[in-house]
């Protein structure tokens, strides 16, 4: 099996853990106070890990690297605020179109041709967490706004083109170089949130029970997000951003063992899609 896959594979399971953790939090913690820990677990996570996994011995990126790798911070600090701006079971089915903006940029400017049965696997996952994430009748009544649909879309481009950007920032200087200097960038873009986002800034209530799964999963989080960039280095972001996609159906399995959730014939037919996706990828 690929080592990209195994990679990505393991990202999945620890995203998968960590969502469930991080949607206590959401309701205690803004998005701004999300991105301050996001970044503390980048360094304290990312940076020894790099260092040991490259022998201390890293590329250093040309402006224009660095550039994308600021750019590609700003892409993944959007995201958070992007799915406080709408109700997360609508904009969630846009945001499940982050991988086909990843491939279809992967393919047409980095000739990434992925095989028949891979691009077969590439539809059935992306169906597959489109069908889970497809909201129910009862959250499509009494809109009366759609500023979900543009909060939804600019997610889906910013985190579909930040997995693409992190392809091309991995071609030039690697993936531990990458994720080092990404975590560098990551401070200099907070103080950038902080400076617009007035209203975020008051600090959450010190409590135990209310930080501890934000904390938690955003360790999680993180330690998923290095084996993530870490499969970079081994294969196409064509491949690699449709199977991290699976994370969603994991968590559906997950709870459905653990949690003795109920899941309705749609989300089931979601969750065969995508299992039956990332195996026809992986093959």
């Amino acid at each position: 099996m690929p080592t990209w896959f195994l990679l990505t594979i393991t990202a999945t399971i620890f995203w998968a853990i960590a969502q469930i953790l991080l949607k206590k939090g959401f309701a205690h913690v803004t998005p701004l106070w999300n991105n301050v820990f996001s970044i503390f677990f980048r360094l304290i996570i990312w940076v020894p890990a790099v260092l040991i996994l490259s022998n201390f011995s890293l590329n250093i990126p040309s402006l224009l690297n660095l550039f994308i790798i600021f750019v590609i911070a700003c892409s993944y600090m959007l995201l958070l605020y992007a799915l406080s701006k709408g109700k997360l079971a609508l904009t969630g089915t846009l945001v499940a179109l982050a991988p086909v903006v990843t491939t279809i940029l992967s393919i047409t400017f980095l000739n990434e041709q992925p095989k028949t049965w891979q691009s077969a696997g590439i539809i059935s996952v992306i169906s597959g967490a489109l069908l889970l994430a497809y909201p129910d009748k009862k959250d499509l009544k009494n809109i009366t706004t759609y500023g979900w649909i543009f909060w939804g879309l600019l997610t889906a481009f910013a985190t579909g083109t930040g997995d693409f950007l992190t392809k091309i920032s991995v071609n030039m200087i690697g993936a531990n170089s990458h994720i080092f200097f990404l975590a560098l960038t990551m401070p200099f873009v907070l103080i950038v949130n902080f400076l617009i986002d007035k209203k975020g800034r008051t600090p959450p209530k010190l409590s135990v029970s209310k930080l501890l799964p934000t904390i938690t999963g955003s360790a999680i989080l993180f330690f998923g997000s290095l084996f993530y960039f870490l499969s970079f280095d081994h294969g196409p972001a064509s491949l690699i951003s449709p199977v991290a996609s699976f994370y969603s159906i994991l968590t559906v399995i997950l709870a459905i063992i653990f949690l003795k959730e109920k899941i309705n014939l749609r989300q089931g037919i979601g969750v065969v899609l995508g299992v039956l996706g990332v195996i026809l990828i992986g093959l």
